[in-house]
């Protein structure tokens, strides 16, 4: 039971680890009008038939 314990505690300190502080150094840009956006994508079928 202990070492399930330990995995499920590390577990949630893993994920909370990414939420704690305000200092990210990832920069979020944000779309606003007039801002022109490039989607890149591939159209599947369920079967895996590349349709676009």
């Amino acid at each position: 039971m202990k070492p399930l314990f330990l995995l499920l505690v590390g577990v949630v300190v893993v994920l909370l680890s990414g939420c704690i502080g305000t200092d990210s150094p990832v920069k979020v840009k944000v779309v606003k009008e007039g801002d022109y956006v490039r989607v890149d994508y591939t159209g599947k079928l369920e079967d895996g038939t590349v349709f676009d």
